[in-house]
């Protein structure tokens, strides 16, 4: 599809981005996604957004390079947000990765103690893992500090075992 866009000498945007790297997120193609990440600023002029990061992240932890997700989310000229590190816990639950889950978890609530979605993302983990206690103990710190994920968002929606938030925009 881009590459008939770009046939057509159509000039993609950045939000055509958005959707191609969510396709190549959801397709696993870790090495497209990359491709078409750096031709955004060296083929188009368009300087990616905290978006488009929040999308590679995503890639890359959904396709198991988690360590790979770390390094560029290190290198990405945003300060980590609550959502890339809601895209590692996912990418922690889909690949059982209990420890990183854990380091995931922290940065997270240094972001933002209050955000519920962390709270059930690495309750998740342990419950997964069959570390039922530690899930039960993460419920309770999120009822502790009332994280509540409606709080900050409008929607949620659960797409192929990942829950998603759909910011409000107004």
């Amino acid at each position: 599809m881009f590459d008939r866009l770009v046939e057509d000498n159509k000039v993609p945007l950045s939000v055509t981005f958005v959707g191609i790297l969510c396709a190549c997120s959801h397709s696993g193609l870790v090495d497209k996604g990359l491709e078409y990440f750096r031709s955004m600023s060296g083929d188009y002029d368009i300087i990616p957004t905290l978006i488009h990061h929040n999308c590679m992240i995503d890639l890359m932890g959904r396709a198991g390079q988690l360590d790979r997700a770390l390094a560029f989310m290190a290198e990405t000229p945003h300060f980590p947000t609550m959502e890339m590190w809601l895209a590692v816990l996912g990418a922690c639950r889909k690949w059982g990765n209990v420890e990183l889950g854990r380091q995931a978890f922290k940065h997270a609530l240094l972001v933002d103690e209050t955000e519920g979605a962390a709270y059930i993302c690495m309750s998740n983990i342990y419950a997964d893992a069959g570390m039922l206690d530690d899930a039960r103990k993460v419920e309770a710190l999120r009822i502790q500090k009332q994280a509540w994920k409606e709080k900050q968002t409008d929607l949620w929606l659960n797409l192929n075992e990942y829950t998603h938030a759909i910011p409000d925009l107004n």
